[in-house]
Formats: structure tokens, sequence, C-alpha cells
């Protein structure tokens, strides 16, 4: 892949976009580049504490206009994934945040998230829960094991906050993925589904499209697999040290995305 020739970029949030509530250096002058540059851009995010206007919301407060069509969470393209099953999923037991919920709500599901078992459902998805209990865990397993098909929002076993890493979905889904007894169908980076979505919905070409992110196992790994560009930036999860001891070569690497806005606008002047 040759960034001279890039139409449309996939882009991570967390360590790339920003940490926590704190733009990264150069986020508006980034996006003004690529919009000058005439390359589409979507946000994918393994997060599905958050809905697609949430983080069209906090874009717009670092300086950032996106479109809601613009906006890629493991929430909402398990939606998409469910509603193509045949046949379609109506009714998920759920164990994530309350966002994860809403976004499956809007889509049409019937949700059960309590400590109660409810009657057979057609899918459990699991996610990021902050208030995940051993009750939780129960119903989930016996639900999946009743034959209930079994989807996980993402592998991230941690993620970066200002005071350091803190347990990610892939810790929740690790528990009942053991219970259960049965490995989940993934939404998130690394696995295909979110990248396929976005790419769908763009019209976009492999040989053209490029993944932007700060993990080498996720968002690096998942371009690779699917044969677009990739491009590693230094400002999240993946150190020089980790780069290093990696068999994952991306196609560029950067410190931030301040740097591979100064690159795009050299090479493509």
């Amino acid at each position: 892949m040759n960034i001279k020739t890039l139409q449309t970029l996939l882009i991570d949030g967390d360590g790339v976009l920003w940490e926590a509530d704190d733009p990264m250096p150069g986020l508006v002058n980034f996006f003004d580049v690529l919009e000058r540059s005439g390359i589409a851009w979507a946000l994918l995010t393994n997060n599905a504490t958050r809905t697609t206007e949430a983080y069209v919301e906090k874009l717009r407060s670092f300086g950032v206009t996106a479109r809601l069509d613009q906006i890629f969470t493991s929430g909402n393209v398990t939606a998409h994934y469910l509603r193509d099953l045949t046949p379609p999923a109506q009714s998920i037991y759920v164990i994530g945040q309350p966002d994860l919920k809403t976004t499956l709500q809007q889509a049409g599901f019937t949700l059960f998230d309590g400590e109660e078992e409810p009657e057979p459902v057609d899918a459990v998805v699991a996610g990021i829960d902050r208030a995940f209990t051993y009750a939780k865990l129960r119903v989930a397993m016996r639900l999946i094991r009743n034959g209930a098909v079994y989807i996980a929002t993402n592998p991230d076993t941690t993620f970066p906050t200002p005071q350091g890493l803190v347990p990610g979905a892939g810790s929740v889904i690790a528990a009942v993925t053991a219970a259960a007894g049965r490995e989940p169908v993934w939404m998130g980076k690394p696995e295909p589904t979110m990248y396929q979505v976005a790419m769908k919905h763009f019209g976009a070409d492999l040989s053209t499209t490029a993944i932007l992110g700060d993990r080498m196992e996720t968002d690096i790994l998942g371009g690779q697999r699917l044969g677009m560009g990739t491009i590693l930036v230094l400002s999240g999860i993946t150190s020089r040290e980790d780069l290093a001891a990696s068999d994952i070569r991306p196609d560029y690497i950067f410190e931030g995305i301040a740097a591979l806005a100064d690159e795009l606008e050299k090479v493509r002047a």
C-alpha cells in the first residue's frame, strides 16, 4: 500500500485520535488534511460502551465534524451481524454497558440483561460490563449451552486510561467463554466483520484502503489478514520495544497523527 494512492482510511479511536477525553496533538489539522487530500474516513472502534451519536459528539467537542454513518463500533456492527443471520435474531441476552444495550434496542431487538435467566433467547452478546457478576456469568453460560448464538464485541483484554491499563471487554468475555465451553463469534478487530461492514458502506477497494491504529494484535493484524494497508502510530498501546519484538510489520509507522498528516501533505501536494 502506498499512501500516495490512499482513498479510504479506517481509523481507530483510543490511543490514535484521543486518550480518554483529551484529543491527540494535531487532531483537527489531521482531519483537515484528509479532507484536502480527498481521503474518505471512518472511525472503527472496538469500544461498545458508547453509541454512534456519542462518538459524533466526542469528535465535535474536539472540533471535528463527523456523520453517524462514519462511526462503526463493535456494538453497531453486532447489530448488523445479528440482523443478517438466517433467521435474523430477535431476542438477546446482553452483558454490557448501557450504550451497547441502547444500540441494540434502537436496532429493534428484544433485550434481557438481568441476573435472572430469561426464556431461551436467539443470541447472547458479551462485552465490557462494569457491573459484571457471577449471576450474569451463570445466565450467559446456561443460555449459550442451550443453543443461543454467542457474540463477543471485541477481544481487547485491556484499554489505556490516564491512570494506566484497566480490564477490557476481552477479560469479561474470557470468563463467559470458559464457562460456556464455546468460542464466540467476534465482532471487533482483528476479526474481519467490522472492516468489511465499513468498506461495504464506502464502496472501498482493498488496494486503496488502510487501517490506522495503535494496536499490533488488533488494528494492524486485522488489516493485514484482509490484505489492506496498515499504518501504526506509537501514541497508544504499542511502543518501539513492542514493535521490535513483534513479527507483525505495518506498512507505515508514525509517532502520531500529526506526523502522519505532515507526511500526507508532503507526498500528496
